[in-house]
């Protein structure tokens, strides 16, 4: 974050802020009750956060990719589209050894977004409920879940459509895809077996993100 602006106070070896503005590119971000607070052994910070349009490409996401990855999604895969974070919480971990963790979990407004993997699936519209995003020694892993998602495929209507995702390991999954699509009805294939967790259900779709991004559906 850039051109960072607020009020701060300082007490008891906490800083507080009730409210930050700043910049990521061309993109306003604020930080809310903020709380930054050094400990013997680590730092860390929580802060309640919110933006509006923030685009899918390399300049606001090359904090959570590596830049060869980051650069296949947007060249390779079409990545494009934007982002609203409309209740959002950060947390950062940071020990004097230099470790970092850093969390997000929230929810998400995704528009227009596209990602030519494995199927040509462009989303209009969708909200996201991101359970945990998590950033650790350069590695990106996460789990949510997807409401409301309306855009076509194969040049077909489709939505409302909901679905658990989930990224570990370089692989993206998609799971319990299930929906509107077109004139009929989207379900997974053993529909009446339980999910195997609150954040992993039945696969739909497994894209491994790295060239040549082989992927099972």
């Amino acid at each position: 974050l850039e051109e960072l602006e607020g009020e701060f106070s300082m007490a008891d070896g906490q800083i507080e802020a009730p409210l930050i503005k700043g910049r990521l590119g061309e993109t306003v971000v604020l930080l809310e009750d903020m709380t930054l607070q050094s400990g013997p052994e680590e730092l860390s910070m929580f802060t309640k956060i919110s933006a509006s349009g923030v685009p899918l490409d390399t300049e606001h996401m090359d904090a959570l990719l590596e830049e060869e990855l980051l650069t296949s999604l947007v060249e390779e895969l079409g990545l494009r589209g934007t982002v609203d974070v409309d209740q959002g919480t950060l947390e950062l971990r940071a020990t004097h050894e230099g470790d970092r963790e850093v969390h997000f979990g929230g929810y998400l407004t995704l528009t227009d977004m596209a990602l030519e993997a494995g199927l040509p699936v462009i989303i209009q519209s969708a909200r996201a409920h991101v359970y945990d995003l998590i950033v650790e020694d350069g590695e990106l892993r996460g789990w949510g879940r997807i409401e409301n998602l309306y855009g076509d495929c194969f040049e077909s209507e489709l939505g409302p459509v909901s679905a658990l995702v989930s990224y570990v390991g370089g692989v993206l999954s998609v799971e319990d895809f299930a929906g509107s699509f077109e004139r009929g009805k989207i379900r997974p294939l053993d529909s009446d077996s339980k999910p195997l967790s609150p954040v992993r259900g039945r696969p739909a779709l497994r894209i491994e993100l790295r060239p040549p991004f082989p992927y099972q559906a």
